[in-house]
């Protein structure tokens, strides 16, 4: 039994048993096929490899540490990736209305508009006889078929800010 664990000293002097090459992919192939050994199944396995079966059953459990630890890694990873590229999107959402709220600005400002805007009291105007959710069906057909934002035409879509509650979110 000896012969097939290698003995390692570490540096507090204390001897720790390493499991041979062989044993390492025989458990790994194990593990890959059941992750939990039952009693009689790690007692055979033990046999098999020359080893207790408690370090079987430690061996086992410290793998589905490592594994579960590595798992949360990886699902971490990805969330943040995901996290990042929303963020990357909300940024970009951001500007793209601000740059149409000022492309709006500019184009009340030529028209000849009656200073609403300057005076701060509302970005938007709601079209009489327009409800709220033929406004918003509206604007999410636009959504669907407009690639290009800045060719959007603000004088045939008005709205207010408050009646649309897609748009209070953007604010």
């Amino acid at each position: 039994m000896a012969d097939s664990i290698t003995r390692k000293k570490s540096k507090s002097g204390n001897d720790k048993r390493r499991f041979s090459d062989d044993q390492i992919r025989r458990l790994e192939a194990m593990f890959a096929s059941e992750s939990k050994l039952e009693p009689r199944r790690k007692a055979e396995v033990a046999r098999e490899l020359g080893l207790q079966p408690r370090q079987v059953a430690i061996w086992f459990q410290n793998k589905r540490a490592r594994w579960k630890s590595k798992h949360v890694e990886k699902e971490y990873a990805a969330l943040a990736a995901s996290y990042d590229a929303l963020s990357d999107r909300f940024e970009s959402l951001k500007r793209e209305k601000q740059s149409l709220v000022d492309q709006l600005r500019k184009l009340k400002g030529e028209g000849g508009s009656d200073g609403e805007l300057e005076s701060g009291k509302n970005e938007f105007e709601v079209k009489e006889g327009v409800g709220m959710v033929e406004e918003e069906e509206m604007m999410m057909r636009m959504a669907d078929t407009t690639s290009d934002w800045g060719g959007l035409d603000f004088d045939d879509v008005v709205m207010d800010q408050r009646s649309c509650q897609w748009l209070g979110f953007w604010s």
